[in-house]
């Protein structure tokens, strides 16, 4: 059972994780693209990129569900930041369903909840962010989610493998539109 783990932002990313297998098969930074502005240096999506990779997504591989984290505006939150971010959130999902491909959107909490039992042996002193590259470093410890050039692990990543790797939690309820 092939699923995708989006992880929504310009420093989001993609995985594509072969449950039955446990494997991973294509991980993938968020494309972004910089965009010169009467107000300086833009970064967004690129949504040409983003387009590509799920077409080879697609065309080489059967693709039972899309999980993406579900995003909503948190109290206190800068308006245009939110607005940013949920626009991202709608164009990944829009594409998605005009793929065909079935998109299941949970909560970061009920995502984390298929973690429980190993969230309890890390440092409770880590950030949510660096609590999930240990998560990963547990689960995939041949992975390697550090980019070219970078000193620190990408979280994106982090992310995307473990928001794929959460189906198998949430297929008892979705099993009926997966199918």
């Amino acid at each position: 059972m092939i699923v995708l783990g989006i992880d929504v932002g310009l420093k989001g990313g993609f995985c594509l994780l072969d449950l039955d297998k446990n494997q991973i098969l294509k991980l993938q930074p968020m494309p972004v693209v910089k965009i010169k502005k009467a107000k300086g240096i833009k970064t967004r999506l690129d949504e040409g990129a983003i387009k590509e990779f799920l077409y080879t997504c697609i065309d080489n591989y059967s693709i039972k569900a899309v999980v993406i984290e579900q995003q909503f505006v948190k109290s206190g939150q800068n308006i245009s930041s939110v607005a940013f971010t949920l626009e991202q959130y709608g164009y990944l999902v829009g594409l998605c369903q005009g793929l065909d491909l079935k998109v299941i959107r949970p909560l970061a909490k009920l995502w984390l909840k298929a973690y429980s039992d190993l969230i309890v042996n890390i440092d409770t002193s880590l950030d949510n962010k660096e609590r999930n590259i240990e998560i990963v470093k547990k689960l995939y410890p041949e992975v390697n989610i550090v980019l070219p050039r970078a000193r620190t692990p990408h979280t994106g990543l982090a992310d995307a493998i473990l928001i794929a790797r959460s189906f198998e939690y949430f297929y008892q309820y979705y099993s009926d539109i997966c199918t």
